[in-house]
């Protein structure tokens, strides 16, 4: 997987791809649900990942003190 995005939205197409396999309702439901919440958290994760790069480019570098008084 490239990233951790990208893992998230191939977990909700296994969700998908397992809700066909079950008979039982209730179980499809869940992994319906899981499925629906797996790209929102992707979506969340990539927003994450894209505001990190940003906060860091604001970082200053400090002068190194020499200990030499003026």
């Amino acid at each position: 997987m490239e990233s951790r995005a990208e893992e998230y939205r191939w977990r909700a197409h296994q969700c998908l791809e397992m809700a066909q396999t079950f008979a039982d309702r209730d179980a499809r439901g869940s992994l319906c649900y899981m499925a629906e919440v797996w790209p929102k958290l992707a979506d969340r994760y990539q927003d994450a990942d894209e505001v990190r790069p940003a906060m860091q480019q604001q970082q200053q570098i400090q002068p190194k003190d020499d200990g030499k008084k003026d």
